[in-house]
């Protein structure tokens, strides 16, 4: 059935292969399934719909509000449905590194602080210092549990921002320097 294929690749993505179909988004490897999909919004008014036409199975999704994607939640309940784990897609392990990821970080005895803030998919790195103020959108580049190297502009250059998590311990390694995570 045409409606149910996917054709144009979506510049977004939650599972990984979505793609534009005839007014709905079409996932065809959801757990090895095809998952169709659909949200929308006006103004503050949001709803999703998603459902796996294989198993019979849908979850729809409305609200009287913004905030957090109504998209990832129906794609989080039908992969607990589905009897799977959500934080094994690319998307929930980046919203949970990033969680990860957020707080202060200092160099040395402390001589340079910053203070990393997650928004959607970015990291805000923040600067503040007696006379000086920068804020910074870290993009992510490659997120693993272990490893997160996320990159920003400056100048027309690409900068790398790389963060190792050893186990309770967080490094940034930015620029020149080193920063530990505060706990």
């Amino acid at each position: 059935m045409r409606l149910l294929r996917g054709y144009i690749d979506v510049p977004w993505r939650i599972i990984g292969d979505e793609k534009y179909g005839y007014g709905l988004i079409i996932s065809q490897d959801f757990y090895g399934r095809k998952l169709v999909e659909h949200s929308g919004n006006v103004g503050v008014y949001t709803a999703d719909m998603a459902y796996v036409p294989s198993e019979r199975l849908g979850v729809i999704i409305m609200a009287n509000a913004e905030g957090y994607s109504l998209s990832k939640m129906g794609i989080y309940v039908l992969s607990k449905l589905l009897g799977h784990d959500p934080n094994e897609l690319r998307s929930f392990i980046i919203e949970s590194i990033n969680k990860r990821l957020e707080g202060t970080y200092e160099t040395y005895g402390g001589t340079v602080r910053v203070s990393i803030q997650g928004q959607g998919d970015y990291l805000i790195m923040r600067s503040v210092t007696k006379y000086t103020e920068e804020t910074t959108i870290l993009v992510p580049d490659e997120v693993r549990r272990d490893y997160a190297r996320f990159y920003t502009l400056m100048n027309g250059a690409k900068i790398p921002a790389e963060f190792f998590i050893e186990g309770g311990r967080v490094v940034l390694i930015y620029e020149r320097f080193k920063f530990i995570k505060r706990e």
